[in-house]
């Protein structure tokens, strides 16, 4: 359907409504009902914006048990074409005045804000009104034209006129294309805007704090870990029965009830043994059965006032709060969970408190994968997997997430299943089925679902997951029992599973464990050691007793997720001499990305695959030499360098997808791709390179950046830093038990070297990290140093009295200076000390320079990391480029570059003067960009690069 196809059916569609609505009488017009208009005009409407009312693009929902205010059910359309390119619309009979009646607008607004949907559409075709959906949270005082974009909203009689604009933003190509975030007001946003997964974080970081504390106060004798516990399952049991009752699986309104009784927790706890008896999930076990020993004898017996409870009921039932639970999709509340769980309540002197988690703090934040990344991942694994498989085939198909968090991996893996299975039935004789236990059933519209027994199955046959925490598996579980239960509603429940329980036991499937740490840890310690609180946290878990027959059965298919990033600071010597001993690529600095590697590779069947996204590092950094070692006995499928921020809560530097298959072919090729921003996910450039060249790198580097090519070109002539000069750190003031004599703690506390005073000869001024930047050095005058063997590292080799290179070492690229001053300098510095006779300069301008950036961002892939670090083995292996002196030519362009970053240092010294004026400031800015485009060019003619290739490289910088 083309724009102008499209404009001439929709004219054919405002004259049969003139004739068929616009000219007919009052009582005529109340009887037009919804479905009429939905058929006649809605359809048709959208049709000629090219949507295909009859495909996957399109959702329909036929239901009409719901509340104006939208506080049951879904919107009666959803266009979806992936993450962010996504709407409703929410239709009305002609009757109702659109314009006049807020509560319609209301009703569209909340289903926009709860999906996260940048724009919605409100419409009975005689009027068209658009609203703003995410970060505009509706509230009860609001105005029809609250949120409205009104150069987008109309009447029927301007279609015609507007159909150029409704055509760029909501035809199906432009949404495809990106036109939703490009509607007005979209992305200005406004102070005081909110996204519901922000909002609903902030009221549930609310509930746990009221709760805790109600909970702490009434009830003795409370562990902390067991108050995380209550607090924790609390809101889940009431999360869940909420999203219940929006779905139409629970009778609305019941929790709502309760607040108009007395002792609400009570109620809840009456709920919540219905529940238990009506899901059999591992949410709500409050009794000991046959076929299940652990259960839940503590929640009964504890006190909750009705206060704090009053304000969650409230907050959770419009016009208290703005949520429409039926359409929050799994990944919003998978993102709300993942930050919540990232902190825990304490019990210390200062009372009751809720504290960020030491491992996330470390981590520089909570990693919560976008739905893109697990989708991508999830199709290019699970996806593989299920082709050319039957039903019976994809029954053994093993699936697991190591540290699966809130299962984000988990529940995308399990609606690709779905997916898949639901394709598969009905696209092979779907009428064959009969009988009770038949996959397939036909909803009242006469449309194909998977019935509930067969969700039921697919999730208990194919979906695992672990991890150490077990408020975390308490989520996962919760969220794939919601997705278990997505469709359905009270009538068709009682049709398929009268007086049967309706959902799956998931103990054995996700479970709270250490993936990493084995019962063999207390092998060779004495369990009895250990206190209880030290076992918790441990956790050890054995994959033989834990998983049985996947581990008889050679392992699992497929091992995806976003393993924890932390490094080994945050494990205590007990588990880091256990890792050693048990994982080869461990090496002197512990990640537990990349245990977690060598891990999922273990737990891997024999041509199983393992797709995780990680911080790029591991690509080439030296101390990961081992786990790519480990990774190139295998096929490495893909690797994707994810060179843009990824994760909105944490800083990692650049990451990488990437999957493996538990195979080895000879001469096998891996596709390789640079992502620059999300939306490049959609068409994938591939380059390929032959695995063997990583092989033939002398410590095995994955160097999917830098072409071979180009990597010999910039070689030529050249030779390594590290032969032509000295690279030296900075000295280390204060250590105990180092210097001579020894230092002690006082020593290391009380700072007893420093000085802002230069008392004698041997107090040296000295530089710090931060004090130094590109061409550009600002000390403090009043710091000094008592130097000398008393120092726990006084690097007595280091050039401190000469002049030298000196470069930050805590940064994501090179960031050097010259110091013709002598400063002493900490060991946050590097010292650059030239042995062949070239002026620092000249070097200098090399290592500033865009080719130089562009180089070692490829070698360290560490760009955007908070703690990034520059390393003295990855600055030796930089190739300079060498100069005979005795040539001419050469010379010159020795002396020419030395005379541009002569310019250069003295514009940035000039820049740094107090009392600059503006225009001043503007005319030495203006010399450094220009000073520093002769430093490149010059640079770029040096390693004899052509215009494409500088184009290259400045495109990725």
């Amino acid at each position: 359907m083309t724009k102008e196809e499209g404009k001439e059916k929709v004219k054919g569609l405002i004259e049969l409504f003139k004739g068929s609505y616009a000219e007919k009488t009052a009582s005529e017009k109340r009887a037009y009902n919804e479905a009429t208009v939905r058929e006649k005009f809605l359809n048709p409407f959208f049709d000629a914006l090219g949507w295909a009312m009859a495909s996957n693009d399109v959702e329909v929902e036929y239901s009409q048990v719901r509340e104006d205010d939208g506080s049951k059910g879904k919107a009666d359309y959803r266009f979806n074409l992936g993450a962010g390119k996504e709407f409703y619309v929410e239709a009305k009979k002609p009757s109702e005045n659109l314009a006049a009646q807020c509560k319609h607008a209301i009703q569209a607004r909340r289903y926009a804000y709860s999906a996260n949907h940048t724009v919605t559409i409100l419409t009975d075709f005689e009027e068209f009104q658009v609203y703003l959906g995410r970060g505009k949270a509706p509230k009860d005082e609001d105005q029809i034209n609250t949120a409205m974009v009104s150069s987008l909203s109309c009447q029927y009689t301007d279609y015609l006129d507007r159909w150029d604009d409704i055509w760029r933003y909501f035809s199906r190509e432009s949404v495809l294309a990106g036109s939703l975030e490009n509607v007005p007001g979209v992305k200005k946003g406004a102070k005081g805007d909110v996204t519901v997964d922000a909002l609903f974080l902030a009221d549930i970081e609310k509930w746990r704090q009221a709760l805790a504390e109600n909970i702490y106060i009434n009830n003795a004798d409370l562990t902390p870990r067991l108050l995380n516990e209550l607090v924790q399952k609390t809101i889940d049991r009431i999360i869940f029965l909420r999203i219940c009752e929006d779905r139409d699986i629970e009778s609305y309104g019941r929790i709502l009830k309760l607040k108009s009784k007395p002792n609400i927790y009570k109620g809840l706890l009456a709920l919540f043994r219905q529940a238990d008896e009506r899901y059999n999930s591992g949410l709500f076990h409050f009794k000991k059965e046959s076929d299940r020993e652990d259960f839940d004898d503590i929640s009964c017996k504890i006190i909750i006032e009705d206060e704090p409870l009053i304000k969650i009921i409230d907050r959770l039932y419009w016009p208290g709060g703005p949520y429409a639970f039926a359409v929050m999709p799994a990944d919003i509340l998978g993102q709300v969970y993942e930050r919540f769980l990232g902190k825990v309540i304490e019990i210390g002197e200062r009372g009751l408190t809720v504290e960020e988690k030491p491992e996330v703090k470390k981590a520089g934040g909570v990693f919560y994968t976008p739905e893109y990344i697990v989708d991508y991942i999830v199709k290019n694994t699970v996806g593989r997997l299920l082709e050319g498989k039957k039903p019976d085939t994809a029954a053994k198909i093993k699936i697991l997430d190591p540290a699966c968090g809130s299962g984000a991996f988990l529940i995308n893996a399990y609606q690709c299943l779905l997916d898949w299975h639901l394709d598969w039935h009905k696209a092979n004789n779907p009428e064959k089925y009969t009988g009770k236990n038949k996959p397939l059933i036909k909803d009242d519209h006469d449309n194909y679902r998977l019935s509930l027994a067969e969700r039921k199955k697919i999730l208990l046959n194919n979906i695992h997951g672990v991890d150490i925490d077990s408020q975390a598996v308490e989520v996962a579980r919760l969220s794939l029992l919601l997705k278990c239960l997505e469709g359905q509603n009270r009538h068709s429940l009682q049709t398929e599973l009268f007086h049967e329980r309706l959902l799956p036991d998931l103990d054995g499937n996700v479970k709270c464990g250490n993936s990493l740490i084995g019962r063999d840890f207390y092998d060779d310690q004495q369990g009895s050691l250990f206190d209880m609180e030290q076992k918790l946290k441990i956790n050890a878990f054995d994959w033989n007793t834990e998983f049985k027959a996947i581990m008889a059965d050679s392992g699992f298919d497929a091992v995806i997720g976003n393993p924890p990033y932390v490094g080994g600071s945050v494990f205590e010597e007990q588990y880091r001499s256990y890792i050693e001993s048990k994982y080869c690529s461990y090496e002197y600095q512990l990640n537990m990305f990349s245990i977690f590697i060598e891990k999922g590779i273990n737990l891997l069947k024999q041509d199983g695959r393992i797709s995780y996204i990680t911080p790029a590092v591991f690509l080439a950094q030296h101390y990961f030499k081992n786990i790519r070692d480990l990774i190139l006995k295998n096929n490495i499928d893909y690797i994707l360098l994810l060179n843009y921020k990824v994760f909105e809560s944490a800083d990692t530097g650049d990451t990488c997808v990437f999957q493996i298959s538990k195979n080895f072919t000879k001469d096998h090729k891996v596709r390789h791709a640079t992502i620059r921003k999300m939306e490049d996910f959609a068409d994938i450039d591939f380059k390929i390179k032959s695995q063997s060249e990583f092989v033939a790198n002398i410590r095995s580097e994955f160097n999917v950046t830098l072409d071979k090519n180009f990597v010999e070109k910039i070689s030529i002539s050249t030779v390594k830093l590290k032969e032509i000069a000295e690279i030296i750190m900075g000295i280390k003031p204060y250590q105990k038990g180092k210097g001579v004599p020894k230092q002690t703690e006082s020593t290391v506390t009380e700072r007893i070297f420093d000085s802002k005073t230069k008392s004698s000869e041997i107090f040296k001024q000295y530089l710090i990290g931060k004090d130094i930047d590109r061409y550009t050095t600002k000390p403090i005058e009043e710091r000094f140093i008592k130097y000398g063997k008393w120092l726990a590292e006084p690097r007595v080799t280091a050039p401190f009295d000469r002049t030298k290179i000196i470069l930050r070492q805590t940064s994501d690229k090179i960031r050097a200076t010259l110091d013709e001053d002598r400063y002493c300098n900490l060991n946050n510095i590097y010292n650059i000390e030239l042995k062949n006779g070239l002026d620092h300069k000249f070097l200098l301008g090399i290592l500033n320079s865009k080719l130089f950036i562009f180089v070692y961002q490829s070698i360290v892939p560490e760009k955007g990391r908070v703690f990034a670090e520059v390393k003295k083995v990855n600055l030796g292996q930089l190739p300079i480029r060498t100069i005979a002196l005795e040539n001419p030519a050469e010379k010159q362009k020795h002396d020419d570059m030395v005379a541009l970053v002569d310019a250069m240092l003295k514009y940035h010294k000039a820049l740094q003067q107090t009392g600059l004026d503006s225009q001043s400031k503007k005319i030495i800015q203006d010399d450094i960009a220009s000073t520093e485009c002769k430093i490149d060019s010059l640079v770029y003619e040096l390693y004899g690069l052509t215009p494409e290739e500088q184009r290259l490289v400045e495109g990725k910088l």
